[in-house]
């Protein structure tokens, strides 16, 4: 009786902690998935007010000069708005536990379409191209098939830099975009030619440029955070920070970004 007591007392004592860590492991778990939604929500969102910002100021200058430009810079930014409110409800669709109403596709829930990749980097830089920024995307090195996770980071990366560049940077005229392939690592490269008017601390680099400023990395600094989170996801590092000739860097590599071969 003794012994069977002391057993029943060691099995309870283990289903207890049994239970505490599954609890802990909920809680990381759900913590881990609030960062994720929070990272996306704050790509999609800045992004594209950042481009209808930058398209309604380029219409109000031309507005009395030029009616016709005006009208069609404002068609772009009806145009981003829009795209911005399907990602938005793509986003929160994910997160909805009921049933959506019965939408185009016949379905009891909206349509999900993929998370962005590399294929959609020249729809992106056409986008931002809308704004009258002048934007060059090159690919070096030889292709492979990346995974989707690592697609998505490095849309994300060159989203960013691209709204930063679009909100921090003065007499910004030119943007370079690199993405170097180097199986099975990519690396990417942003740089811009603005001015860095706001002086605070940048993220890897961080060397000031000939005038000594630096640029903000995003409101509050979430922006080159978001993205070195995404960069160390696949063991890589990230680098923000002024270049010595003038104008902004950021340069990201990412680690074993190969898609698994089927079986």
């Amino acid at each position: 009786m003794r012994a069977l007591r002391s057993q029943l007392d060691w099995l309870g004592e283990r289903a207890q902690r049994l239970e505490v860590e599954r609890d802990q492991q909920a809680s990381l778990a759900a913590a881990a998935e609030r960062a994720r939604i929070a990272r996306e929500m704050h790509d999609v969102v800045s992004h594209n007010i950042q481009v209808m910002v930058t398209l309604a100021d380029a219409a109000a200058a031309a507005q009395a000069s030029d009616p016709g430009r005006a009208a069609e810079v404002m068609h772009e930014v009806s145009s981003t708005g829009r795209e911005a409110l399907t990602d938005m409800r793509r986003l929160v669709g994910v997160l909805r536990d009921e049933a959506a109403p019965a939408g185009a596709n016949g379905s009891g829930r909206p349509s999900l379409a993929p998370q962005p990749g590399l294929g959609e980097l020249d729809a992106l830089v056409e986008r931002v191209r809308g704004t009258g920024l002048d934007i060059t995307l090159d690919r070096s090195g030889h292709p492979f098939a990346v995974s989707g996770a690592a697609g998505l980071t490095v849309y994300r990366i060159v989203q960013e830099a691209l709204t930063n560049a679009l909100k921090h940077a003065d007499e910004l005229a030119s943007v370079e975009v690199r993405v170097a392939f180097s199986e099975p690592d990519l690396s990417v490269r942003v740089t811009d030619d603005g001015r860095t008017p706001v002086p605070v601390a940048a993220v890897g680099a961080g060397h000031p440029n000939g005038n000594g400023e630096r640029r903000r990395a995003a409101s509050g600094g979430h922006g080159v955070a978001g993205m070195a989170e995404r960069a160390a996801a696949f063991g890589g590092t990230l680098e923000a920070g002024p270049r010595p000739a003038g104008g902004w860097e950021v340069t990201a590599t990412l680690r074993d970004c190969k898609a698994p071969t089927s079986a």
